[in-house]
């Protein structure tokens, strides 16, 4: 109920946010598994906030730069990430990119926590 009102009310600001990732180039979602209630699968939405071949230039950039495959062992992230957009980078600071959760709500994969 709080997420289908919550999908209502931030249904402006989710389009222009979807409008904005596609012209940037590929879908505006990211899916990744993660496991839910009674340890069953699903895939989790979120608004892509890296450039669609992040994987391969992830394997590059850790192939030739020895720096940066101590700092990817060592925290799974890496500082100034190339991989992430101008728009991914406002979208993570101010956590919008969660946004499509409340889909994953919706559909009674995730819940709402908190305050």
């Amino acid at each position: 109920m709080v997420a289908a009102l919550l999908l209502v009310i931030l249904s402006p600001p989710f389009l222009i946010l979807m409008t904005i990732i596609c012209l940037d180039g590929s879908s505006p979602f990211y899916t990744h598994k993660r496991i839910g209630a009674g340890g069953k699968p699903f895939n989790c939405l979120k608004f892509r906030t890296m450039v669609p071949s992040a994987d391969r230039m992830l394997g590059e950039m850790l192939a030739s730069d020895s720096a940066l495959a101590v700092e990817w062992a060592a925290t799974r992230k890496l500082i100034n990430d190339p991989r992430v957009t101008r728009m991914g980078r406002f979208l993570r600071k101010s956590s919008l990119d969660e946004l499509p959760q409340l889909i994953n709500v919706l559909r009674l994969e995730m819940s709402l926590v908190g305050p």
